[in-house]
């Protein structure tokens, strides 16, 4: 079974993942959320261990670009992939710099 956070400021873009996470492909399972890339890190720090972390890009506290770069220096770190509602060039190159696998833009579908 393979271990996914969820790190998004909005409870509604959490639960349309986790609700579809398991749906798309059985071996995935929601184990984790946050509200940010700090509340993310702070699972992180407490032991868990996640096998990929989807996060959104723009939100309080801690961004999803400053997560990436934090855990691109990490020697575990889980892969990444971005969720954001805008198409930014410089956020993705930014994203892909530190090792982020994806991009994709919002509002999400089931083919993303």
């Amino acid at each position: 079974m393979y271990k996914l956070l969820i790190v998004d400021d909005e409870p509604m873009t959490r639960e349309y993942i986790r609700m579809n996470a398991s749906g798309l492909h059985r071996e995935w399972m929601c184990a984790g959320e946050a509200g940010d890339g700090q509340e993310a890190l702070d699972l992180l720090d407490l032991g868990e261990t996640f096998d990929l972390i989807i996060t959104d890009i723009k939100m309080p506290v801690m961004t999803g670009i400053e997560l990436a770069r934090e855990l691109a220096a990490r020697p575990d770190r889980p892969r990444v992939v971005i969720l954001s509602g805008y198409d930014e060039f410089a956020l993705a190159k930014e994203a892909m710099h530190y090792g982020v696998g994806e991009f994709i833009l919002k509002p999400l579908g089931n083919e993303e």
